[in-house]
C-alpha cells in the first residue's frame, strides 16, 4: 500500500503511468533536496526507465514500480520507512516546482486563452460569412433557373407567333385561290349546261367524241393526282396552278360531250368542297394556336 501512495505521488499528470519526463524531474529533485549527489542526467534517467519499463511501453506502470521497488529498497523497517519519506519529500518537491511555474505565468496563459477566443471567434464569423454566402448562390442559381425559363418560354413564344403569321398568311391566299376557282367553276357550268335536245350530236362525231372523252378522262385523272400531291405538300402556290390546269382542261372540254363536262365539274365540284374542307381545318387549327398565344400572352405578362 506504501509504495502505491508513492506511484500515485509520483504521477504527477495523473495519467496511471510514470512517464520519462516524470522520473527526470523526480531524479533531479532527490538530488536538489540533497537526497542524492551529482546531477541526474538524461542517460541515468533512461536507464532507470528500462529497469523499471518490464513490458516496454515507454512508461512505468503501478505494477512495474511496485515489483521493481521491493526488490530495490531495504527490507529492515526503520530505512523502508525512511526512504518512503524521502520519495514523498520529492513527490512534494517536483508539485511545488509545477505550482511555482503555474504561478509565474498567469499572464501568458490569459494571452494565450484570448488568442484562442479570438481565433474561435474568427473561425465562427468565417463560418457564419460562408453560410451566408451559400445562401445568397442559391438565390443567385434559382433566380438563373427563372430567367432561363422565362427566356425559353419568349423563345417558343417568338416561334409561334411567327409561325402563326405564316400560316394565316397561307390560309388567306388559300381563301382567294378557292373564291376565284368557284367564280371560274360558276361560270363554266352556265356555259357547258345545254338543253337535252342539243345533247344529240351525228353519227359521225360519236366516236370522235368517245376519244375526246377518254382523252379527256386521262388528263382529269392527272389532275385529280397532281391535286392530291399538292394537298400533301400544302402548297399554295401549287394549288393555284393545279387549278388553273383544271380551268384550261374544263374550257378545252366545250368541243367535247356534254356528259363528259357534266363529270368534269362534278368532279371540280368535288375536289372544291374538298379544298373548302381543307381550309376549315387550317382555320380550326388556327383559331386553337390563336388561343393558345392568348394563354401564353397572359402568362407572360407582369402582374399588376
Amino acid at each position: 500500500m506504501a509504495l502505491r501512495e508513492v506511484f500515485e505521488r509520483f504521477d504527477v499528470d495523473k495519467s496511471g503511468r510514470v512517464t520519462p519526463d516524470e522520473l527526470m524531474k523526480l531524479g533531479a529533485a532527490r538530488r536538489q533536496l540533497g537526497q542524492k549527489t551529482g546531477v541526474w542526467t538524461k542517460v541515468q534517467n533512461d536507464k532507470l526507465l528500462r529497469t523499471l519499463d518490464t513490458d516496454n511501453d515507454g512508461a512505468c506502470s503501478c505494477l512495474e514500480f511496485a515489483v521493481s521497488f521491493a526488490e530495490r529498497l531495504p527490507t529492515e523497517a526503520v530505512e523502508f520507512r525512511a526512504t518512503l519519506r524521502q520519495f514523498h519529500e520529492v513527490a512534494s518537491e517536483v508539485a511545488k516546482n509545477r505550482d511555482e511555474k503555474a504561478v509565474c505565468a498567469p499572464v501568458s496563459a490569459v494571452g494565450e486563452n484570448q488568442k484562442i477566443r479570438s481565433l474561435q471567434a474568427q473561425l465562427l464569423d468565417s463560418a457564419k460569412t460562408q453560410s451566408s454566402l451559400e445562401i445568397k448562390i442559391g438565390k443567385i442559381e434559382k433566380e438563373k433557373f427563372a430567367l432561363t425559363k422565362e427566356m425559353e418560354a419568349i423563345r417558343v413564344s417568338n416561334d409561334s407567333a411567327s409561325g402563326l403569321r405564316i400560316l394565316n398568311k397561307e390560309l388567306q391566299e388559300a381563301k382567294k385561290n378557292l373564291a376565284a376557282a368557284l367564280k371560274e367553276n360558276r361560270q363554266l357550268e352556265a356555259e357547258h349546261v345545254s338543253p337535252a335536245g342539243e345533247t344529240g350530236r351525228g353519227g359521225g362525231q360519236t366516236g370522235r367524241g368517245q376519244s375526246n372523252v377518254d382523252k379527256l378522262e386521262a388528263e382529269l385523272e392527272a389532275t385529280r393526282a397532281e391535286l392530291k400531291q399538292a394537298r400533301a405538300s400544302d402548297s399554295d402556290r401549287s394549288l393555284r396552278n393545279q387549278v388553273e390546269a383544271l380551268q384550261r382542261q374544263l374550257a378545252s372540254s366545250k368541243a367535247g360531250s356534254d356528259e363528259v363536262v357534266r363529270d368534269a365539274l362534278r368532279d371540280s365540284r368535288a375536289e372544291i368542297f374538298e379544298l373548302k374542307s381543307e381550309l376549315e381545318r387550317k382555320d380550326a387549327a388556327l383559331s386553337k394556336m390563336k388561343e393558345q398565344m392568348g394563354a401564353l400572352e397572359q402568362v407572360m405578362s407582369p402582374s399588376e
